[in-house]
């Protein structure tokens, strides 16, 4: 790891000692590091707080910077392994609820049998946090949505996700095949965090749509409880509640109108990606295509 990665690691985790203990290095190396960086450049990288440090004004203008270098040594690095026939290394990867619980774990199977020493870092979020990860060089590809998407990334859409109507069993509308989404208007409705993506706000707009919002959360499972309670109805994609335990008190229905979200793959734009990102996620390109019968 270069002394521009430690200041990174510093960086991301907030304190010199916690990037220490990430990094197995001691904290009077760290220490030492930050000092040499700051005395070679001529200003203060770090604020020194209660709570841990952080970037000074001029460290947040230079960080950027920090950030390329340690990319392009990361891919002179991976370059030559793949010269030798070697793909190894270390890739960070983003991934929204649903997709990391159906796929990663498969992608990563998979992608570990052709590849066995790759390492790897995840970070679950919801989208906005995941293209923040992104924009800031934290993480080197993310799984997630296409809403809403910077413009400092690359959007590769794979999968369409449907939306589910999700009822108490003693519903009204739950022995109906279909259900138009104007027959739940006035209904407590039970939704996902805006945040996760925008998708579902997206098409109450374009649908003139006013919801009766009862409750929003990120956890599935317990908002599939407060389903079954008969607090309200749930509007959940398919890659959300994938996998999850779904009791006989709550009714799955497709809405009439077939609403999705798109799901896909985001990398940084402009930049040439490490090789290994570029590995990576050709195969987790081509494995959620086969996934979506493509």
């Amino acid at each position: 790891m270069n002394k521009y990665s430690i200041i990174i690691k510093v960086y991301e985790a907030g304190s010199i000692s916690k990037a220490a203990a990430q990094s197995s290095y001691s904290q009077s190396a760290v220490s030492q590091v930050i000092a040499s960086v700051e005395n070679e450049l001529g200003f203060p990288l770090f604020k020194r707080l209660k709570t841990g440090v952080v970037l000074t004004e001029e460290g947040k203008m230079i960080l950027p910077a920090f950030q390329n270098i340690a990319r392009e040594e990361s891919n002179i690095r991976q370059m030559a392994l793949s010269i030798t026939g070697i793909c190894e290394g270390r890739i960070s990867i983003g991934a929204i609820p649903g997709v990391g619980r159906q796929w990663l774990p498969d992608i990563i199977k998979g992608f570990s049998v052709n590849y066995p020493k790759v390492s790897y870092d995840l970070v679950h979020g919801v989208a906005e946090e995941i293209q923040k990860e992104l924009c800031g060089g934290r993480i080197d590809c993310g799984l997630t949505t296409a809403f809403p998407v910077s413009h400092e990334l690359k959007f590769t859409p794979l999968y369409e996700d449907e939306f589910i109507v999700l009822l108490p069993a003693g519903h009204f509308l739950a022995d109906r095949e279909e259900i138009g989404l104007s027959e739940i208007a006035g209904e407590p409705l039970i939704l996902p965090d805006s945040r996760l993506d925008s998708s579902l706000e997206d098409i109450f707009i374009r649908n003139h749509f006013t919801p009766n919002i009862y409750l929003r959360g990120r956890d599935e499972i317990s908002m599939l409880k407060m389903i079954e309670n008969g607090l309200g109805i749930g509007v959940l994609s398919g890659l959300g509640i994938g996998g999850l335990p779904i009791s006989d008190g709550v009714v799955c229905r497709r809405f009439q109108e077939r609403y999705v979200r798109v799901v896909g793959i985001s990398v940084r734009k402009n930049q040439k990606q490490p090789l290994l990102t570029d590995k990576f996620t050709e195969f987790a390109g081509t494995y959620i295509k086969k996934a979506a019968g493509c």
